[in-house]
């Protein structure tokens, strides 16, 4: 009995080590597979740890309240922004958190945004509605612009007009830039031709989709000190499809 008693003892403590070894060989591969699919976010990586995220300010004084017919009064300090730049955000700051350890992300409004030559940033949405990423664009992008109010983007002779049907949003591009500021700041611009455009360009940069468009994007960020992506996908609703690579440039800032 004492044999048979020690012998289920060793064997619970095999199961268990054994448990253990594989459970802690799954977290290796697993924090080895995340960082394998953001290791070109490595390059916002500091000293001190610190990248500011610079968004937008929709300011409004009041919107309408449903089934009212008064208006309700927005602060000065409560910014709108549209619900795919949120999950844009979402998906950036998830993904910075997950790629560099200890990083301290700072959020700053566009116009209090002071470029230090030393701290990098990501800008979130397009020359319209974020200077900061309209002054980064037109200096190292120059053979990229999006016409308003058509809402259709231009990238050397390429046209990027976004379907719409009966009002309705089918598809959207989005761009991403990585190089530096002209103080030599790196920095990052996400945006789109419309909101979904910058969701989609923060889904390709940061986010947990996977295809071959997305990991073609992270090797080249990887391994580019400079690039400019094109971004295309269809828009169903209130959600994206798959990212799809519609062109990149290598030396945006030579067109």
């Amino acid at each position: 009995m004492p044999e048979q008693t020690s012998s289920i003892v060793r064997d619970i403590c095999i199961a268990l080590i054994t448990a253990g070894i594989t459970g802690i060989f799954s977290q290796v591969y697993f924090r080895l597979l995340k960082w394998r699919q953001l290791r070109h976010l490595g390059h916002l990586r500091t000293k001190d740890g610190i990248i500011k995220i610079v968004i937008p300010t929709i300011l409004k004084a009041s919107f309408p309240k449903d089934h009212f017919s008064e208006n309700a009064i927005i602060p000065d300090n409560i910014p709108l922004m549209p619900m795919p730049e949120g999950r844009a955000l979402a998906n950036l700051v998830s993904g910075i958190s997950d790629a560099i350890r200890g990083v301290d992300i700072k959020f700053v409004t566009h116009n209090d945004f002071v470029d230090d030559g030393v701290t990098p940033f990501v800008s979130i949405g397009g020359p319209s509605v974020n200077e900061v990423s309209r002054e980064i664009l037109n200096q190292m992008v120059p053979g990229f612009r999006i016409q308003y109010p058509d809402h259709i983007g231009y990238f050397g002779s390429r046209k990027m007009s976004p379907r719409v049907e009966k009002g309705i949003l089918l598809e959207d591009f989005g761009f991403l830039f990585q190089g530096k500021s002209r103080l030599g700041t790196r920095c990052i611009v996400v945006c789109g031709v419309w909101a979904t455009g910058t969701e989609l360009a923060c889904v390709t940069y940061a986010g947990s989709v996977q295809n071959d468009s997305v990991s073609k994007v992270r090797r080249l960020l990887f391994r580019q000190s400079e690039l400019f992506v094109v971004l295309k996908a269809t828009v169903q609703n209130y959600q994206i499809g798959e990212p799809k690579l519609d062109a990149y440039s290598e030396n945006p800032s030579r067109l």
